[in-house]
């Protein structure tokens, strides 16, 4: 299906010139039209001197008493056109030649999906008068195709962009009363339920990409915009905490330039809205702030929760003012030092390790912070952060990872075999060599679980900070990303050689820095030390990549060292070594925001499934798509593991 872009609609109005002032005026039999002066009464309310102009450079109508602007698109669509019908025909006049024979074409490869057959009355009698009590005029419900089914009820239809109806969303006709379930989707034999998956927006057909998009969290808020004069509305599938629908809808949602969001006075709402624009792009949104009460004419207040609620009680000027008055979400680079409010760090978002003491001293890895991972090759470092990512995504932390040492095939085996779990495993012995191999219906099931969750940088894509980071902000916008992870460093592709090349990773760590309290993420970065060499510490800052002054703008560096058979070894008193009776010592080297500075944590590493513990609960873990009950023994229970289930592995306290 051949894209119709912005550009492309710029140029077909370009090429009409003022043409469109009077093919407007005509479309819409505009009363008192002055030829000459381009002037006229405005359609959209009831205007008795014409305040409605046209804007040459722009190509459309502006109204001085309401505000609100119509271009040729509009105008064709306010007489029933759909978008691309109204494309169409701007195309034709504009003698530009484009593929429209996809309009109303069902996608028969589409296999998985069930257009729907829907049933409707013969009049619209419940519904008209139904959302006439709440002030929306059967005129509205014709312009947005809303039905009524045999059995009254309100039937809202979602419409793909080349017109073919592809979901039906029903409520009653009535208020429903609260415990009552309040819409539901047409069932068909095949999926039992049309649900919300394919993530249309309400009215999406009607939709001008040429003009900013309202759109509302339900569809009585769309048609009281629309009711208002506001055609170019629309409201998303579902409810305000699933933004599936941002996903599905990427090409068309980058093809639109400018948003005005309307969200609920609620917290959900609150929640939505701070969610949505950084999904959408803080610069395209606009954001309506609908008043929290509204003052009745005999003195009493009213509570307002959506937009449908402030035209019902405050009328259709109360509506216009706040579309017309939504702000901006700008990103700002300055702040007043009496503005910055105090941060209980107990409220930020963020995701635990998964192991227990490290967590209690930690608290979390928060959001818009980086961490360092340091240790020589072999100390640990991917399997740390296998169970790092596999924690996160079970926490709800989507998770982008770039690894510049392992291919795709291969960081995907070894975080799914973390995930897995000793439960999950075969043995298999081959030639005198043992591997794990994971079952193939779990595979099947994490596959599903985890689709869209767990993300990789294409290990074919060259690996440059610029190609790293817009994929990145790319996956935060389109999957709701929300953890990010680069393994390593030292395999990026920085551009710059000799003494340059340290100053290039020392701007490459500050950039991360800098994308993580943009997007709102946790960073975890695998840093090498200087050189590759066998310590028989942990490195410290003073040991890692480029100069110390990076790792020092890091929040917080986790050092990894992995202990040896002779650090087991007891002195010549007798004595052990603290935190020997283990596979890696975790060194924490710096922290922002705790005393954790200096403290030492014991892991294990279990070679079956490649899992880092720091207890056997944390080895039986299951994730959140195993909902097995697993009663048994651990199947491959080590030397190490054992004497731990017996008591006799070294538990002394880390702190």
């Amino acid at each position: 299906m051949e894209q119709i872009s912005k550009e492309s609609i710029l140029e077909a109005k370009e090429k009409l010139g003022d043409r469109q002032a009077d093919m407007i005026a005509d479309i819409l039999s505009l009363k008192q039209y002055n030829q000459s002066r381009h002037i006229a009464c405005c359609p959209l309310h009831d205007d008795k001197t014409p305040s409605f102009s046209y804007n040459a450079r722009s190509g459309s109508y502006f109204c001085f008493g309401c505000h609100r602007s119509v271009d040729i698109l509009d105008a064709w669509m306010m007489k029933g056109d759909t978008f691309l019908q109204a494309v169409e025909k701007l195309f034709q006049e504009a003698e530009m030649p484009h593929n429209f024979s996809y309009r109303g074409v069902r996608d028969n490869e589409e296999t998985e999906f069930c257009y729907p057959e829907p049933t409707y009355a013969p009049t619209k009698e419940h519904v008209y008068a139904y959302w006439q009590k709440r002030r929306i005029s059967p005129e509205t419900i014709d312009a947005m195709d809303v039905q009524e089914d045999t059995n009254g009820n309100t039937m809202f239809q979602f419409y793909d962009n080349a017109d073919v109806l592809r979901a039906v969303k029903f409520r009653p006709s009535r208020p429903v009363p609260h415990g009552e379930r309040k819409c539901w989707w047409l069932k068909d034999e095949k999926h039992k339920e049309l649900k919300p998956y394919v993530g249309l927006l309400f009215n999406q057909h009607k939709l001008n990409i040429s003009e900013p998009i309202i759109i509302c969290t339900g569809e009585g808020d769309a048609m009281a915009a629309y009711e208002c004069g506001f055609h170019n509305s629309s409201s998303i599938p579902g409810g305000d905490q699933n933004l599936n629908w941002v996903s599905y809808q990427w090409d068309f949602l980058n093809r639109c330039h400018q948003f005005v969001l309307v969200y609920d006075n609620d917290d959900s709402g609150r929640k939505y809205i701070k969610e949505i624009t950084r999904r959408l792009g803080e610069e395209r949104c606009k954001v309506v702030d609908l008043p929290e009460t509204w003052e009745m004419p005999d003195g009493s207040t009213k509570h307002i929760k959506d937009l449908n609620e402030l035209l019902f009680y405050g009328g259709k000027d109360a509506v216009i003012n706040a579309i017309n008055n939504a702000q901006e979400r700008q990103i700002e680079s300055v702040i007043d030092c009496s503005d910055v409010q105090d941060i209980d760090m107990d409220g930020i978002d963020g995701m635990k390790t998964g192991f227990k003491e490290l967590d209690s001293c930690i608290n979390r890895s928060y959001c818009g912070t980086v961490s360092i991972v340091t240790g020589v090759p072999g100390a640990g470092k991917t399997s740390f952060l296998s169970t790092i990512i596999n924690e996160g995504v079970d926490q709800g932390f989507p998770t982008w990872v770039y690894s510049g040492e392992l291919s795709n095939n291969a960081l995907r085996n070894w975080t799914i075999k973390c995930r897995a779990g000793q439960y999950w495993l075969d043995k298999v012995v081959r030639d005198g060599f043992t591997s794990y191999q994971i079952k193939p219906e779990a595979i099947k099931k994490m596959d599903e679980f985890y689709r869209d969750k767990l993300l990789f940088f294409k290990d074919t894509y060259d690996a440059t900070p610029d190609a790293l980071f817009h994929s990145l902000e790319s996956c935060v916008r389109k999957y709701g990303v929300k953890m990010a992870v680069i393994d390593n460093l030292s395999s990026v592709n920085l551009g710059a050689f000799g003494d340059k090349y340290w100053d290039a990773q020392n701007q490459f760590i500050r950039d991360c820095i800098a994308t993580a309290k943009r997007l709102d993420v946790v960073m975890w970065v695998v840093l090498h030390p200087k050189k590759m060499v066998e310590f028989n510490r942990a490195p410290d800052l003073y040991d890692l990549s480029g100069s110390v002054s990076a790792a020092n703008l890091a929040h917080r560096v986790f050092s990894l060292y992995r202990v040896k058979e002779e650090d087991r070894q007891p002195d010549k008193n007798g004595k052990h070594k603290p935190y020997t009776d283990c596979s890696v010592q975790l060194h924490i080297m710096k922290d922002r925001f705790t005393s954790a500075l200096g403290h030492v944590y014991p892991l294990y590493y279990d070679p079956s499934s490649r899992r880092f513990y720091d207890n056997l609960d944390t080895l039986r873990k299951n994730y959140s798509w195993d909902k097995e009950e697993h009663k048994e023994p651990l199947p491959f229970l080590t030397e190490e593991q054992i004497r731990m289930a017996n008591g006799e592995a070294d538990d002394s306290d880390p702190f």
